[in-house]
C-alpha cells in the first residue's frame, strides 16, 4: 500500500496508530472509540488509490469521527447546538492546541484564495493569540 507519508514520519497512519495505542490508556472511553474510528477511516482512505471521490468521502466520515464527540457530552457543553457548534468547537480546540500554528498555516496556503473569494475579511481588532481564527468575520 502506498501511503502519503513515507514510514518513519509522525503523520504516516500506522505511527499515528502507534501512537494512539500508546497513549489511549489515559483517554476516556468515547475519546478512545472516537480516534480509533479516525484512524480506521484514514487508513481506509489511505488505501483508496484509484477513486479519489471515495477517498474524499472516507476522509471526511473519519474527520466527523474525530470531532462528532459523545452526545450527552455535548448536550451539556458551552459549545453552541449542532452540528456546527461541535466542528467549532472541536477545530477551536484544535487550533488552540497548535502552538505553531501549522493548521492556520496550512489553511492560508492551500485555501487563502478561496477565502477571500468567499467574502472573509480580517478584523485585527478581534485577533486572538490563542485562536487565530477568531480575527475572521464573514461580510456577506
Amino acid at each position: 500500500m502506498v501511503y502519503r507519508y513515507p514510514a518513519g514520519n509522525p503523520l504516516h497512519p500506522e505511527a499515528l496508530k502507534e501512537k494512539q495505542r500508546a497513549l489511549r490508556g489515559g483517554f476516556s472511553t468515547p475519546l478512545t472509540l472516537r480516534v480509533h474510528r479516525a484512524l480506521s477511516w484514514l487508513r481506509r482512505a489511505e488505501a483508496e488509490q484509484e477513486d479519489q471521490d471515495v477517498r474524499f468521502i472516507l476522509l471526511w466520515i473519519g474527520f466527523n469521527a474525530a470531532y462528532a464527540g459523545d452526545v450527552e457530552a455535548s448536550a451539556s457543553s458551552s459549545a453552541p447546538e449542532g452540528e456546527r457548534g461541535l466542528f467549532q468547537s472541536f477545530f477551536s480546540t484544535l487550533v488552540k492546541f497548535d502552538g505553531r500554528h501549522r493548521v492556520y498555516d496550512a489553511v492560508w496556503q492551500r485555501f487563502s484564495q478561496e477565502i477571500c473569494q468567499t467574502a472573509f475579511k480580517r478584523d485585527p481588532r478581534s485577533a486572538s493569540k490563542r485562536d487565530p481564527f477568531s480575527d475572521m468575520m464573514l461580510v456577506c
